[in-house]
C-alpha cells in the first residue's frame, strides 16, 4: 500500500509538471499569464538575497523551469545508474522527456530507498509550477504597514501589521484588527506628507515607497508606467507638470504588485 501511494504521488507530481510546463514561457497562453507587460516590483532585493520576488515574472518562470529540469534530471540519473541503463535515455535538458522517463519507471522507483524523497521534492516543484502557470489573483491589495501603537506585554509598540483593502470593505490591519476608511489610513500612515488628491510624479515617489517599501522608484519610471497604460493622467498643474490621482496610482500599482508576487 505504501509503494502504491508513493507511485501515485510521483505520477501526480509529474503529470502536474507536464500539464503546466509550456505555460511557463507562453505569455497569454493557457496559464493565464497576462500579455500586457508587468513592471518590475516596486522594490529590489539585495544581491545576496535568494528570494526572487523582485524579478520580472518571465525571468522567474524561466528560472523555475531550469530548477525543475535539474531536479527531474537528478532523479532520472538515480534510476539510470541503479538500473545501469544505456539506451533511450532523455537529455538532461529535456524536461518533458525526463518526465516521461520517470513515469515509465515510477512503479519500480516507488520501491527505491530514495523514492519518498523524490516524491516530496517533485510534489513541491509541481506545486510551484502550477502556481506560476495559473496564478491566483488576490482579492485584496496591501496599503502599507499599520502605524498605530498597541500594547504588547505591558509596553506600547508600533503595530506594523499589514493593512489590506478588500473589495467592498474598508481597509483593515491584519494584526491589530483596526478598520477605517482609506483617507483615515493615509492620514496616519503619511502624517508628514501633505496629501493632495492630484500629485506630480516626483510627489508620488515617497507615497509609493511608503506603500510598498524598498528603494524609491524614479519619476521617469512612473511616467513610463503611465505611458504603458497602468494608470491615467489627471491633467496638469499651473506649471505644466503632469498630475496623477494618487489613490488611483497606488491602487493600480498595488494590484500589479500583488499579481506579480
Amino acid at each position: 500500500m505504501e509503494l502504491a501511494a508513493t507511485e501515485r504521488a510521483l505520477m501526480t507530481a509529474l503529470n502536474t509538471i507536464r500539464e503546466h510546463w509550456s505555460a511557463l514561457i507562453e505569455p497569454g497562453g493557457s496559464g493565464g499569464v497576462a500579455s500586457k507587460p508587468v513592471p518590475r516590483s516596486l522594490y529590489t532585493r539585495a544581491d545576496d538575497d535568494e528570494r526572487d520576488d523582485d524579478l520580472p515574472n518571465l525571468d522567474r518562470r524561466i528560472a523555475l523551469r531550469h530548477d525543475v529540469t535539474l531536479s527531474l534530471n537528478g532523479w532520472a540519473r538515480v534510476i539510470v545508474e541503479d538500473r545501469e541503463l544505456t539506451h533511450h535515455l532523455p537529455l538532461g535538458t529535456d524536461a518533458i522527456g525526463l518526465v516521461e522517463f520517470l513515469e515509465r519507471w515510477a512503479r519500480w522507483f516507488s520501491g527505491h530507498e530514495a523514492a519518498q524523497d523524490a516524491a516530496d521534492e517533485l510534489s513541491a516543484w509541481a506545486g510551484r509550477v502550477r502556481a506560476a502557470a495559473v496564478p491566483q489573483r488576490r482579492e485584496w491589495m496591501a496599503l502599507g504597514s499599520c502605524p498605530l501603537e498597541v500594547e504588547v506585554e505591558g509596553e506600547q509598540v508600533v503595530c506594523a501589521g499589514q493593512v489590506r483593502a478588500h473589495p467592498g470593505r474598508d481597509p483593515q490591519c491584519q494584526r491589530c484588527g483596526t478598520e477605517a476608511v482609506w483617507a483615515w489610513w493615509e492620514r496616519h500612515m503619511f502624517p508628514d506628507v501633505e496629501l493632495s488628491e492630484f500629485v506630480t510624479a516626483e510627489e508620488l515617489i515617497p507615497l509609493l515607497r511608503r506603500a510598498f517599501g524598498g528603494e524609491p522608484v524614479k519619476a521617469s519610471t512612473i511616467r513610463k508606467w503611465q505611458e504603458r497604460g497602468y494608470f491615467e493622467k489627471s491633467g496638469a498643474d499651473d506649471k505644466g507638470r503632469t498630475l496623477y490621482n494618487r489613490r488611483h496610482v497606488i491602487k493600480a500599482m498595488g494590484e500589479r504588485h500583488a499579481a506579480s508576487g
